[in-house]
C-alpha cells in the first residue's frame, strides 16, 4: 500500500514470497515502478495504479502481510487500517508491517506484537484481533 519505490514489495519476493501487489495512486511512479519490474524481468509483482483506500473498499482477496507505508503526516495510517480491519485484505492469520514518522497510537481491533525506531522511522508489526 503506498507503494513509492517498491522496496517493501519487491524484496518481499526477492526473499521467497510468492507474489507481491503494489499499490501507487501516482502515475509517474507507477510507471517507474512496472519499467523496474520489467528489467528485473518478475511477474511475481503486480502495480495496480489507484488510491490506496479506494483499492482498500474493494479488495476481494486475504494476504499474508500487508505493507503499509503512506506519506508521512497525512493520518493515512489509521484511515487505512480502520478500513483494512474491516476488508477482506485481512485475516485472522494477516501480519500488518507499518512504517511511520512517529510511534504508532492504538488502533481498534489490532495488537502490536513489535514496535521499534530505525533513525527517522518508527515501524511496527500488527495483528488484528477479534472485536
Amino acid at each position: 500500500m503506498f507503494a513509492g519505490s517498491g522496496a517493501l514489495g519487491i524484496e518481499a519476493v526477492s526473499r521467497g514470497a510468492a507474489s507481491s501487489m503494489l499499490v501507487e495512486q501516482d502515475r509517474k511512479t507507477a510507471d517507474t515502478l512496472r519499467e523496474i519490474l520489467k528489467i528485473l524481468g518478475t511477474d511475481e509483482v503486480v502495480v495496480h495504479e489507484t488510491d490506496a483506500l479506494q483499492w482498500i473498499k474493494g479488495a476481494e482477496q486475504p494476504f499474508d502481510i500487508i505493507f503499509l507505508d503512506p506519506p508521512f503526516g497525512n493520518n493515512l495510517i489509521e484511515k487505512s487500517l480502520l478500513l483494512l480491519v474491516e476488508s477482506a485484505c485481512v485475516t485472522e492469520q494477516t501480519l500488518i508491517y507499518v512504517e511511520s514518522d512517529s510511534a504508532l497510537q492504538t488502533v481498534i481491533n489490532v495488537e502490536v506484537i513489535k514496535q521499534a525506531k530505525a533513525g527517522q522511522v518508527n515501524y511496527t508489526l500488527l495483528k488484528t484481533v477479534a472485536d
